[in-house]
């Protein structure tokens, strides 16, 4: 087919009032990858410290927390459907997450893997007699990680984070399960443009809002690696 602007010019006017607007699916994209990446760095850097320095049942307790990679985003998603959503009992009261609280819950799930995956190669590497002597000089463990450790494999945490992030931007599966009819994300949102009837026989649209996607996760990238230059510890 010849290029054409058609199908840009459908997403500016699903701007007016429609069900599924393109900006409201890439801001919720991105509030939701920066509550997932908030929660899924601190906890892949403190599994990966673990996982680098632990002990006894090292192995075992690695293959338990990476669990999340080795799934499908359907069963993570129907897991928090099951347990947060549909809520627990805690004490004799109801608990239940959602909303967006549990979208970004599920993407942390799934994200913080990858950075586990990419910081503990790099901790284990880092040699033993700094974090002792840090130790010895009175820092505390997590001071010897924050101070020493982290400067040294920050590249690793950098990748990590982009990792999860992108993960996050790109996540349907578990999206589709837990989001309200507000929250949908881009991945939603060319979902619903792909079986939207008022575009006709055409995967237009889809393939409009799919570059739409390319572009944000490629700037975000950029932005991460950025940012994280600039703020290392």
């Amino acid at each position: 087919e010849n290029p054409t602007l058609e199908w840009w010019r459908f997403l500016v006017e699903r701007q007016a009032g429609s069900r599924t607007q393109p900006s409201v699916a890439v801001r919720n994209s991105l509030l939701f990858g920066v509550g997932a990446l908030a929660l899924a760095l601190p906890m892949g850097v403190v599994i990966a410290a673990f996982s680098a320095r632990g002990g006894r049942g090292r192995k075992v307790a690695d293959a338990v927390l990476m669990a999340p990679i080795a799934v499908s985003g359907i069963v993570v998603g129907f897991g928090m459907l099951q347990s947060l959503v549909f809520g627990v009992e805690l004490f004799g009261y109801r608990v239940s997450v959602v909303g967006a609280a549990v979208v970004v819950a599920a993407h942390a799930i799934a994200g913080y893997p990858f950075v586990v995956r990419n910081v503990a190669p790099m901790l284990a590497a880092v040699d033993d007699r700094l974090v002792e002597s840090a130790r010895a000089l009175g820092a505390s463990r997590a001071q010897a990680l924050y101070d020493v450790e982290l400067p040294l494999v920050w590249p690793g945490v950098l990748a990590g984070a982009a990792f999860a992030f992108a993960l996050s931007i790109g996540e349907f599966d578990a999206t589709v399960l837990l989001a309200g009819e507000s929250a949908y994300t881009m991945p939603v949102a060319l979902k619903r443009f792909l079986v939207d009837r008022a575009a006709g026989p055409s995967v237009g649209p889809a393939a409009a809002m799919g570059t739409v996607l390319l572009v944000v996760t490629a700037a975000s990238f950029v932005v991460i690696d950025r940012v994280g230059g600039r703020y290392r510890p």
